[in-house]
């Protein structure tokens, strides 16, 4: 079994209950463990199982817009979608982000903040049809800030020779105070979703 990319496990010393079932350390990711028999004849092969285990999302993060809270996250592998939960006064939602989804919609879009509470989320992965899932991980409501509601407007200017000219106009509501402005751009259908994700060209202080 080595010699076509398979891995003898060895049995942990001194872990052994009562029914003299022994424990084994696994190999990290998705594994297929099979019992093998060893005859004279040759091997007798017995039941197998898939054994794993799902990382939840990394980094979650949420901040306010509005009236509406924006969670983002980092994902734990690349085949994975995330399901987002929250309690929107006292109705339990539920939303599954694939990485299409979350690239278009940049984050979970949550409406009405101020009723939201409960917010977890937990990555799914699909085996051979058979789903796992991580353990879940919750979002401190608590601690969202509430950052100005900003809008803003991009005009570009092309010109025959030489490059392209963005004109960027911000307008905010209420009074403001001053704001320390990073300015992104990306290649690509997709907006940066933030400063690290695309080349920095500029700060501005307004």
């Amino acid at each position: 079994m080595v010699d076509i990319g398979g891995q003898r496990l060895q049995a942990q010393a001194g872990l052994t209950s009562t029914d003299g079932s022994q424990f084994f350390l696994a190999p990290g990711g998705f594994n297929r463990i099979v019992a093998l028999t060893v005859t004279d004849s040759g091997l007798l092969v017995g039941s197998n199982v898939i054994q794993g285990w799902v990382d939840p999302p990394e980094n979650v993060h949420a901040e306010r817009y509005g009236d509406d809270v924006k969670i983002s996250w980092n994902w734990s592998r690349n085949d994975a979608k995330v399901d987002v939960s929250w309690v929107v006064d006292g109705i339990p939602r539920t939303r599954t982000f694939t990485h299409a989804r979350y690239r278009r919609d940049g984050g979970a879009n949550l409406k009405n903040a101020d009723l939201i509470t409960d917010v977890e989320l937990r990555t799914i992965v699909s085996i051979e049809g058979e789903q796992w899932s991580s353990p879940k991980v919750s979002v401190p409501l608590e601690k969202v800030a509430h950052p100005p509601v900003l809008q803003y407007a991009v005009r570009l200017k092309k010109r025959l020779f030489g490059n392209t000219v963005a004109h960027v106009k911000i307008e905010g509501q209420g009074e403001l105070e001053t704001l320390e402005v990073a300015v992104v751009v990306k290649r690509g259908r997709y907006i940066p979703l933030s400063i690290d994700d695309g080349r920095v060209i500029a700060h501005e202080t307004l």
